[in-house]
């Protein structure tokens, strides 16, 4: 049986962040807020790298 790939935190922050972006949260074309507004609005304490990748 071959095994199941995990989920990172930084996976799961990128999702979000995709599904935030597609539902409208932030506007195209705009900026997204400060790295630290993100970080506190998903709970997490640095999201450096999960933007960097999901932009």
């Amino acid at each position: 049986m071959e095994a199941l790939p995990r989920e990172t935190i930084v996976d799961v922050l990128e999702g979000r962040l995709w599904e935030d972006i597609l539902a409208g949260r932030y506007p195209a074309r705009g900026y997204l807020p400060p790295e630290r507004t993100l970080a506190d609005g998903y709970g997490v304490t640095r999201i450096r790298s999960s933007t960097r990748s999901a932009v």
